[in-house]
């Protein structure tokens, strides 16, 4: 999501947010170093399915969830219009939270069963905010971290808030700054929500947010999310053409390289990669760059295998958003 004007492709999204992180090189802060060969947990479960699918331009936005080979198919949440470049579940997977875009007649932020049922609209009472983006829930799953925009006086002012479920309590963790007059601003789908804090990532570095402050936590880090049950970050990082999804744990201690590829030399680009509940498993859509006929998809594999191990999720390509619960 952007505070600027609509993207209402795919490609076109992926390709926005690939020029605004190309220039950032990477580097592993010392912390970082420990356990470099600890291996992610096989999954103790089956995963579900939770995926988006958009009509043309900005009309029919459809949540649906499935098991992971697509039957088992339960409709989530719809509406006429919008879409949303990402979709959060809570820790125990019975909802997921996510941003629309880019119409009045349709709530800002919705959280909605994956079983199906009714929605919730926790911003329906704050119409003073505009524009959200970077999802996160707390630990417990009782309330959401976001990013959103507040006109003060003369300027829009991107900030950190946090908010209930029913849309009481809503508090300022940390205020951005002022957003650019042109209305642009970086791509931010996601954030963590730790005991410690809230963890972004801005201009290349991974942050933590907490009452009021906000510090330096890992530097080169262009996108953060984090595994259901708490316990791996996934990050995207970049080394100049060379673009690295890394896993590690909340502290940042623990970290492994798990993919990487070359814009300038692979045959395949990895976009909006998400983990399984433990972190055993990751899928993306896959860009393949060599190719005129435009082969891309959503896969998943192995976390331990790589991406050689895939198989196709059962989604149409053009899906905004999928992810795991």
């Amino acid at each position: 999501m952007t505070y600027g004007r609509p993207v209402t492709s795919r490609y076109t999204r992926v390709l926005a947010t690939l020029l605004l992180c190309g220039a950032v090189a990477v580097g592993l802060p010392d912390r970082t170093s420990a356990a470099i060969s600890e291996e992610v947990p096989a999954s103790s479960r089956q995963d579900r399915l939770l995926w988006a699918d958009d009509g043309t331009g900005l009309r029919n936005l459809h949540i649906r969830s499935s098991r992971a080979d697509g039957t088992g198919m339960r409709r989530v949440y719809d509406n006429r219009r919008g879409f949303t470049m990402a979709l959060v579940p809570s820790p125990n997977g019975r909802r997921v939270a996510f941003v629309t875009c880019c119409t009045d007649d349709i709530p800002l932020l919705v959280v909605a069963p994956t079983k199906g049922g009714r929605h919730l609209a926790p911003l329906k009472a704050h119409p003073e905010l505009e524009a959200a983006d970077g999802l996160a829930w707390s630990p417990d799953g009782t309330r959401l971290a976001f990013r959103a925009i507040l006109t003060e006086g003369e300027q829009r002012v991107a900030s950190i808030w946090t908010i209930r479920l029913d849309g009481t309590d809503l508090q300022r963790v940390l205020t951005l700054g002022a957003v650019l007059p042109d209305g642009g601003s970086e791509i931010h789908d996601t954030m963590v929500w730790t005991d410690e804090g809230i963890l972004y990532a801005e201009a290349g570095q991974l942050r933590l947010a907490t009452a009021g402050t906000s510090t330096v936590v890992m530097d080169r880090v262009g996108d953060v999310r984090v595994t259901p049950d708490g316990r791996w970050l996934v990050l995207r990082r970049f080394d100049g053409l060379d673009q690295q999804v890394w896993m590690a744990r909340p502290d940042g201690t623990g970290a492994r390289k798990v993919l990487q590829w070359d814009l300038d030399g692979s045959r395949f680009m990895y976009h909006s990669v998400v983990p399984n509940r433990d972190g055993s498993r990751l899928l993306a859509y896959r860009m393949e760059l060599r190719s005129a006929d435009g082969r891309d998809e959503w896969i998943a594999w192995d976390t331990a295998e790589g991406p050689r191990s895939h198989e196709r999720l059962p989604v149409r390509n053009d899906a905004s958003a999928i992810t795991w619960y």
